[in-house]
């Protein structure tokens, strides 16, 4: 659609002065546009801007009629210009830093042209996804889940698609981790330093105010920071960067929640000040997976204030508070028997649903910023923010009670066939749980009462903990630009954050009961005192409100420099950049945990650590023509442990790990793209090997080689694991007409675990060394208890060479197809297949742990198991996904109506996002009995079921 309108007001003089006037509109809503450059295209005759009105006037441009003519006349302005047989051609150029520019071609044939230019708004509209609707429902269940950074994607094909069609299925870019992705908000950095993820909540319903962004992918160079292996974002928001007026919007859906609400209110600029203001609220029951319920409401206020020296100083203030309910992985019987919209955490209370787990954030956020005068050499941004709220999840609690949950292994018809021969009773037995699961499987809510009620004293053995990270968080950020010439150019970013984070279970609902006590139901040893979670509780009644389990801070302070080099060459770029970083990190325990107390290693501060990284880049670029470039990146990043990995078990214990050797990756990114007007194509071949990274998870074994009982709750410590990835990822893009625009992307890729790994555990359950005499009040003798098995054992070899981590489709074909109508609607049609993908690898069943029966065997026991078949890694099948999108927009007056719907996975496709192996089989004996039972294994992978066909509808009003 062609946006620049040319009533030309005829003239009978052809030859002589000339005056082009003119007013700049905005396409969608008419409203003047100040501030546009108008400029001849070669920039050598004349160059105005608009006024307040959108208004500009170029008096005395000269046309002649023979171009070698000299212009004699004083202070008139000559303006380039081809001569034809039905007039003088002169292409003008329309510019403004938030508006996409125009060139407008001009046959001159009188003595003074009117113009009406119609500029349109550099974010496309049409394709604004909110990320929350898109995101995972079990964002946060698994380490390989992958989020996209980016809230929305432009340029390329490539990066498009990735943005937009890939992440249903855990697609991670290049393989990289939950950690390896940035988003930085407002100069605040909002990724989680203890965990490594992107801090989505603090942004939910806040996109209508998120329209200016700059997404780094890779390690591309940008300005703003060296980059990451997934990308980052850039989020600001700026009120004077905006169309003045309002825009209230709708949304409809199945997928997370059912309904929402938003309204901006944009006030135009007066006496240096601008402002925004946004609220937002979404609701639902229930999405596409049954019992999550979604409650969030936004707000949003930003304003500015232009200074008479230039400087602008702004504020802005948003908070989001946000609870929906959380799902679970699923056995392949239970997705057999209950599909893939089952939820095992809800169940029926007094007629409604109820989710015993929720997740929950209320952070609210300010910032300051200052910026720089526009117009100076040197720009400059300064930005202060802070953050402080709590966030966390819900869980219940059964640890004196029988598992609560309908899809428990017990009550699973496998579970009873797993003797050969089975007998009618066993297949009896099969038959009535296989009823019972059917017909119910939630969550019995009544009868958890009733046990509360029915106990000794009314004692809770069911309750309602919830899990909550009490944050305060202050960051700084100074960021600038200094050209040195023409040619070269250097961008300094300093950036220091302060971070304490406090981390404690409390009891939010005694389900009937009425009190409760704290024991670790995990303790397995002989200390009478190590089965209490906290001494100073010991025997003592707890309420709502109290805190249990656990209770800690960790605090770090993280500094980071960053420098960037630009130099222009005469056909290209050439750009350097280094990053420094350092991070501090400490504990400090609020409990007197029962097994650790006479050693004082759970309560009172940890020792501090200091851990540093260093990163360079270096990129080259060749423009071959304007339409044809080249591009190729080599990088080294060290990249810094999270705050949990320090730690050997920080929930109990203040033992810092060893870090050996710090995490790196070496890697190498090309990028070859022609460009036109109605065609793009890239190819984007990348090659990286990460080395001694780190991953840590909890799970529960039967095979604890370390602790007494032999089994019980640990956390897995990985370290020392490389990975070899390389790949091509390739698209095309071209219009047909000016309606019809096709794209087909390509990802071809290979990631693989190379070498040998090391593991040990941690946990309370671990192996009792011994007694020691103690002068203590409270007992004769104390036992010394070691947090983990790294002594007793050391670290074990772990067998992950060949194996594939599981970073989503490791091949993509995708296509897409978009009609776009004059009358203001489009279509689009996207079908995208998805192939390689794994489960993950349990790397505890990998181990050598799984060839010896206990911590004193002293040669492997076991048979001559096949460890191809034990071992094997599964393979989930491919899958084709196809999507419907359409937009239809209308303009009244100045009033702007837009409507955009999406259909995903349209024709309803049953597939799993991914998948986990299951570590509580280890020991090969016991591994090859469970994987040969008749009706599968009763303790399998796990996966993460997709989502069926969902929609989305959004409409919105702009006036």
């Amino acid at each position: 659609m062609r946006w620049v309108y040319l009533p030309l007001l005829l003239g009978v003089n052809l030859y002589g002065q000339s005056i082009l006037r003119g007013r700049v509109i905005d396409a969608k809503r008419g409203l003047s546009i100040a501030n546009v450059t108008i400029r001849d295209s070669l920039g050598i005759a004349f160059k105005t801007k608009t006024d307040a009105e959108g208004l500009f006037t170029i008096r005395e441009m000269l046309i002649h009629q023979k171009s070698g003519e000299q212009d004699r006349l004083q202070g008139s302005i000559k303006a380039p210009f081809v001569s034809n047989q039905r007039g003088r051609t002169l292409t003008i150029i329309a510019e403004h830093e938030h508006y996409q520019t125009q060139f407008i071609p001009l046959v001159i044939q009188d003595t003074t042209t009117q113009l009406t230019i119609a500029l349109q708004w550099k974010i496309n509209d049409q394709y604004s996804v909110e990320n929350s609707v898109l995101a995972s429902e079990y964002d946060d269940e698994i380490n390989q889940v992958s989020l996209s950074g980016p809230l929305n994607a432009y340029g390329d094909p490539v990066t498009q698609a990735e943005q937009f069609d890939f992440r249903a299925l855990f697609y991670n870019q290049m393989g990289a981790s939950r950690h390896q992705r940035g988003l930085v908000f407002q100069g605040m950095r909002l990724t989680d330093p203890f965990s490594g993820r992107i801090m989505w909540n603090m942004l939910t319903g806040l996109n209508l105010a998120m329209r200016f962004r700059k997404n780094q992918g890779e390690f591309t160079p940008d300005n703003d920071g060296f980059g990451q292996l997934g990308g980052t974002t850039y989020i600001g928001i700026r009120p004077d960067e905006f169309n003045p007026g309002t825009r209230i919007k709708t949304q409809f859906g199945n997928r997370g929640y059912q309904w929402g609400y938003g309204m901006q209110r944009v006030f135009p600029k007066k006496n240096g000040w601008s402002g925004l203001v946004l609220v937002t609220a979404r609701d639902g029951m229930s999405g596409w997976t049954k019992g999550n319920a979604y409650h969030a409401l936004g707000g949003l206020f930003s304003i500015e204030k232009e200074l008479n020296s230039g400087m602008s100083i702004g504020l802005l203030a948003a908070y989001t508070p946000v609870k929906r309910g959380m799902s679970t992985p699923l056995t392949r019987e239970v997705l057999r028997l209950k599909g893939n919209r089952y939820n095992p955490n809800w169940g029926w209370q007094n007629n409604t649903w109820r989710n015993s787990r929720e997740r929950f954030s209320r952070m609210p956020m300010v910032m300051v910023s200052l910026y720089g005068p526009r117009n100076i050499k040197n720009q400059w941004t300064l930005q202060l923010g802070v953050t402080s709220g709590v966030f966390g999840q819900s869980r219940l609690n059964y640890s004196t009670g029988m598992n609560p949950f309908g899809h428990h292994y017990t009550r699973m018809p496998s579970y009873f066939l797993g003797e050969v021969p089975q007998s009618s009773y066993d297949y009896y037995r099969a038959y009535i749980a296989q009823g019972q699961f059917l017909s119910d499987g939630q969550i019995n809510w009544p009868d958890l009462y009733r046990a509360n009620t029915n106990g000794v004293f009314s004692q809770s053995k069911y309750l309602i903990q919830n899990e909550t990270s009490q944050r305060s968080d202050f960051h700084g950020r100074w960021m600038m630009t200094r050209p040195f010439n023409k040619r070269q150019s250097l961008s300094l970013t300093l950036a220091g954050r302060w971070i304490k984070e406090r981390r404690f279970a409390e009891i939010s609902d005694l389900l009937g009961g009425a009190f409760y006590l704290d024991r670790n139901n995990f303790y397995q040893g002989i200390d009478p005192l190590g089965q209490w979670n906290n001494l100073d509780t010991v025997n003592q009644a707890l309420y709502l409100g109290d805190k249990i389990d656990y209770d800690y801070h960790l605090g770090g302070v993280m500094l980071e420099g960053f420098g960037q080099y630009t130099h222009a060459l005469r056909q290209g770029q050439l750009v350097m950049g280094l990053q420094y970083s350092r991070v501090r990190s400490e504990r400090y325990g609020h409990m007197r945990h029962g097994i650790f107390s006479h050693t004082g290693d759970s309560y009172g501060p940890s020792s501090v650590q200091w851990h540093q990284a260093f990163k360079t880049k270096l990129h080259w670029a060749h423009y071959w023509s304007p339409k044809f470039t080249t591009a190729i990146t080599a990088v080294y990043d060290q990249q810094l442990p999270t705050l949990e990995q320090t730690f050997v078990y920080s929930r109990y214990h203040n033992k810092r790990i060893d870090l050996q050797r710090i995490p790196e990756l070496y890697g190498l990114f090309g990028q070859f793209r022609y460009q036109s007007s109605d065609f793009d194509l890239v190819c984007k071949p990348f090659a990286h090997l990460q080395r001694f990274t780190r991953q840590n998870g909890y799970f529960y074994s039967d095979h604890i080689r370390a602790a007494s009982g032999g089994r019980g709750l640990v956390q897995r410590h990985l370290w020392n694991l490389d990975q070899l990835s390389f790949g091509l990822r390739s698209g095309i893009k071209f219009m047909v007409g000016e309606r019809l625009t096709f794209s087909a992307v390509h990802v071809l890729s290979t990631h693989n675990y190379t070498g040998v790994a090391k593991l040990m555990l941690s946990g309370t359950n671990l192996i009792t060394h011994g007694a020691e005499t103690s002068a203590s009040n409270l007992d004769a003798n104390t036992y010394a208890y070691s947090i983990s098995d790294l002594e007793r054992l050391g670290s074990r070899k772990v067998f992950l060479e060949g194996y594939r981590p599981a970073v989503g489709p490791q091949k993509i074909a995708h296509l897409s197809l978009t009609y776009r109508d004059p009358s203001f609607w489009w279509m689009g049609l996207v079908l995208s297949h998805f192939s390689d993908r794994y489960v993950g690898p349990s790397a505890l069943r990998r181990s050598e742990d799984a060839f010896f029966q206990n911590a004193y065997a002293s040669a492997p026991q076991f048979d001559d198991y096949d460890l191809s078949t034990l071992w094997h890694q599964e393979q989930l099948p491919a899958v084709t996904l196809t999507s419907l999108k359409m937009g239809v927009s209308w303009r009244i007056h100045e009033m702007y109506i837009s409507v955009f719907g999406s259909i995903q996975n349209l024709f309803n496709q049953t597939f799993v996002s991914g998948g986990f192996e299951s570590s509580r089989k280890v020991l090969l004996m016991d591994l090859a009995q469970d994987q040969q039972r008749p009706f599968g294994p009763i303790f399998g992978n796990k996966y993460f079921p997709g989502i069926g066909r969902s929609y989305y509808l959004t409409c919105s009003i702009s006036f």
